[in-house]
């Protein structure tokens, strides 16, 4: 008898914890993973700096000087350097960026690129020209109610679609980049 009342407790506890919602005001942890869709390349190499993430939640009930809700960005920590988009084709996906997010709802996301980007066909590597003027990030329209304690959210970085041949063995990276 001694030992079930302290497993009902624990049980209630478990059951109240669970049945928790998510009001804006609790931070989420937000994992982000990268994966991609191929281009027949031997290798597309893109420098990967940051991620931030725009988002909204509650503050406070709304009254007639407050709107109740605010938006704002959010830096994840980000595993910067040089990914090659091929490896994570067919279902392949790594970690990229992983931060606490004060809101309730994710709006909006910005990948920041380097300058470090290149092709590689036949043995042969080429650079890739990124657009300048895109110092802000490259943005990724995102609708997302965050889950507590933790959700995560997958980039589909398509090659296929970002590489664009300008000449002969010169290209441009227009990131082309959706939620999957």
């Amino acid at each position: 008898m001694k030992n079930i009342i302290p497993l009902a407790a624990l049980m209630a506890a478990l059951f109240f914890v669970g049945c928790q919602k998510f009001d804006g005001n609790q931070d989420s942890k937000l994992y982000v993973y990268l994966t991609d869709n191929a281009i027949p390349a031997d290798e597309v190499n893109v420098e990967i700096q940051g991620v931030k993430v725009k988002y909204k939640g509650s503050v406070e009930p709304a009254s007639s000087t407050n709107p109740g809700s605010s938006e704002d960005w959010v830096w994840l920590d980000v595993n910067e350097g040089v990914y090659n988009l091929l490896n994570f084709t067919n279902g392949r996906k790594t970690l990229l960026a992983v931060g606490g997010v004060p809101g309730a709802n994710i709006k909006e996301m910005r990948f920041v690129l380097g300058k470090n980007n290149t092709i590689k066909f036949d043995g042969q590597t080429y650079p890739m020209a990124v657009e300048a003027g895109n110092e802000f990030g490259y943005k990724i329209d995102v609708v997302k109610k965050m889950g507590i304690p933790r959700d995560s959210i997958t980039i589909d970085f398509d090659a296929a679609l970002s590489v664009i041949e300008v000449g002969v063995h010169q290209y441009k990276l227009v990131p082309h980049l959706v939620v999957k």
